[in-house]
């Protein structure tokens, strides 16, 4: 192999590394969330779970990036419980393209358009 070719294949194994890493998802939170963040982010919760009745903190992702919601027990007997009792976690994270709810059950997420979140160092929240 001559050096030119040495040199074509070492830059594009820097290239890809550099993508990769980019690419990598971190836990991130917000900064004070506004009411227009709130609202994007109670719409993907929404999706979701498959309901429009959602009510966040407003302090959403700003202490932790996990958001546990769990579900109400069935009205008409209030100690009976489905499968679908278990509670939902989802997760904010950062890359390089922005910030991402996902939701573990279901391995799905969603990209948050115009929300600024920053990347913090796990404390084992996941």
């Amino acid at each position: 192999m001559n050096l030119s070719a040495v040199r074509l294949v070492i830059t594009t194994v820097l290239i890809l590394a550099g993508c990769q890493l980019q690419a990598q998802q971190q836990p991130a939170l917000l900064n004070k969330p506004s009411q227009l963040e709130i609202n994007k982010i109670s719409r993907v919760i929404g999706e979701a779970l498959g309901t429009n009745n959602i009510r966040l903190s407003h302090t959403i992702f700003s202490e932790t990036n996990v958001l546990i919601v769990e579900r109400q027990p069935i009205k008409s007997n209030p100690h009976l419980h489905s499968a679908n009792d278990k509670p939902d976690h989802f997760v904010l994270l950062k890359d390089s393209n922005g910030c991402f709810i996902y939701h573990k059950q279901s391995e799905q997420q969603w990209l948050l358009e115009n929300i600024e979140c920053y990347a913090y160092q796990d404390k084992g929240d996941i």
